[in-house]
């Protein structure tokens, strides 16, 4: 006798969906799966989750995008948005994109007004457009241009190249993996893949200013490596860490001044500064948290550097001062993800903004004096 086990199991016929008020307290329906959770979706099937993550403006400023993702739901699931103000950031129907990502979003990218580059959890990197120049519509007309799923693990590490081509990329993931990326004007084409590029989960990707070849690692197996694309051997260099894994990395080069610089971030709370041509020693070595050091924001200036940490508080340092202290902020309820630099023409004072989770959004200005203010929401 063979069982229809779809007829045992499928919603009867005179089924109707409780109201909400009838699902407090209910154990009939504790995660609310099925029809009661899709039912909860906001009308375009986009909502603004809990959790901000990355901010992101293109080189003109005229759209911000905000990645949010749920942590603690059902479903690990990620929504950007994107704002034409800065203080529109969060509000309530104010955004003029809003797209869905069935994974944590981890990534953000600008290769153009309008294009832009996602990196997911799930391995995931994908090519956007924001208005069709064919169609011609106002508003903004949003198009997948490319979608590839080629690392096994999550992507936690993503950098453009700047340099006169601008049309590269690089990724790494939690497996030690990192792959090359070709941004074609309709395709992303995976170039090279180096399986084995780390021993452990890559914390940190960053490309060099004004270059289309070079670029630096760092990874929780405690190295930092600098990468040479057009080399046959393309790692030319790599310092290990022998007390604390390196959780961040930036390549920049300060304003009015020829040496690049590598900031390095660690386990401990720490930043280092080095010299890419010579990796065997720190320039400079400062703690500025008791806990990890997430993430490095240069301003557009040159000027000033961000630092966020595993916390609720970040810090700016300035470029032009052997890295001194200028600003701190701990206004945020939970820990601080990102932040995006204003562009503006005024030199005696600079501003950003800062998100984290649990919906934090804080604006923050910093005078030349090094006297400073802080707004945070």
């Amino acid at each position: 006798m063979n069982a229809e086990f779809s007829e045992y199991f499928k919603a009867p016929s005179n089924y109707s969906e409780p109201h909400d008020t009838e699902l407090d307290g209910s154990t009939q329906f504790p995660n609310l799966n099925s029809i009661e959770f899709r039912s909860r979706k906001n009308d375009d099937g986009v909502a603004l989750l809990p959790f901000y993550e990355l901010l992101e403006a293109n080189e003109d400023q005229s759209i911000i995008l905000l990645a949010t993702n749920s942590y603690n739901q059902r479903l690990w699931n990620g929504a950007v948005f994107g704002y034409g103000k800065f203080d529109d950031i969060g509000k309530p129907n104010t955004g003029i994109i809003k797209l869905p990502f069935d994974s944590n979003v981890t990534g953000i990218g600008w290769t153009g007004k309008t294009m832009v580059v996602f990196t997911t959890a799930t391995g995931t990197i994908q090519f956007w457009s924001l208005q069709s120049e064919i169609r011609q519509q106002n508003g903004y007309n949003l198009f997948q241009v490319s979608k590839k799923t080629e690392h096994f693990g999550l992507i936690s590490g993503f950098t453009l190249f700047d340099g006169d081509k601008k049309d590269k990329a690089v990724t790494g993931s939690t497996d030690g993996c990192l792959k090359i990326w070709k941004l074609g004007a309709c395709d992303i084409i995976s170039e090279q893949t180096y399986r084995y590029a780390h021993k452990a989960a890559i914390t940190g990707v960053s490309s060099k200013p004004n270059s289309d070849d070079l670029f630096a690692t760092t990874s929780r197996d405690h190295s930092l490596s600098i990468w040479d694309l057009r080399s046959k051997m393309p790692l030319v260099n790599c310092f290990k860490n022998e007390d604390f894994a390196n959780t961040a990395c930036l390549w920049a080069q300060p304003q009015n001044n020829g040496v690049d610089n590598l900031f390095v971030g660690e386990d401990s709370g720490k930043m280092h500064i080095l010299d890419p041509r010579k990796l065997n020693e720190y320039v400079v070595t400062q703690t500025l948290f008791e806990r990890p050091i997430y993430k490095f924001r240069l301003s557009p200036s040159k000027k000033s550097l961000c630092i966020l940490g595993q916390t609720n508080t970040l810090k700016v340092v300035s470029m032009t001062t052997g890295a001194e202290t200028i600003y701190t902020d701990s206004t945020a309820c939970d820990y601080v993800r990102d932040v995006c630099w204003i562009n503006n023409q005024n030199d005696a004072q600079q501003s950003f903004y800062s998100i984290g989770w649990s919906k934090n959004v804080g604006q923050h200005s910093i005078k030349e004096s090094s006297t400073s203010s802080s707004q945070a929401s």
